[in-house]
């Protein structure tokens, strides 16, 4: 191998190295802004990103033979929107609603859904190369409703996966 060929393989190298070190960086850079919230004192968070508004809690219509899970539906400005229990569905000990209880309104499939929690925390920026898949010791119904774990200012997060928390399989009895 001569110099030139040498010289043109090192540079080779080293643009790859570079565009490897760029993609890691770039990769290192992507942030999710989350919001996190309480469930029977665990701290769980969705992407603000999938969040319209979060409201407090107002009174809600019942509906018939719905599974357990559906708190009722609430009239938004207008809108009719099914309120899902987030604890219930989790598995998690119910809790009575206190002043901090609210109802965070998220975009499902095109459509409005309430999630009712016992508390909102805060919202916090998390490299996406934070977030850690779901740990084995986590299973059942609430692995299934979960994306990862992260950890933000020394607090762990459970991330929730909005698409299956508000997918409705159990349907209304006729």
């Amino acid at each position: 191998m001569d110099s030139e060929e040498k010289k043109e393989t090192c540079m080779e190298e080293r643009a790859n190295e570079s565009a490897d070190e760029l993609q890691e960086k770039s990769r290192e850079e992507s942030f999710l802004t989350l919001m996190g919230f309480k469930l029977a004192e665990e701290e769980y968070a969705v992407d603000i990103m999938q969040i319209k508004e979060i409201t407090i809690p107002t009174e809600l219509t019942p509906i018939p033979r719905a599974p357990e899970y559906i708190l009722g539906i609430l009239s938004l400005r207008g809108n009719i929107l099914p309120v899902f229990d987030a604890k219930r569905r989790l598995g998690l000990p119910a809790r009575e609603e206190t002043h901090r209880t609210r109802i965070i309104i998220v975009n499902h499939q095109g459509e409005q859904v309430g999630l009712l929690v016992d508390d909102i925390t805060s919202a916090a920026r998390i490299s996406a190369s934070a977030i850690e898949p779901p740990p084995p010791i986590l299973n059942g119904v609430e692995a299934e409703y979960i994306t990862g774990v992260g950890r933000v200012n020394d607090r762990m997060i459970i991330l929730m996966d909005i698409e299956k928390i508000c997918r409705m399989e159990e349907t209304v009895s006729a």
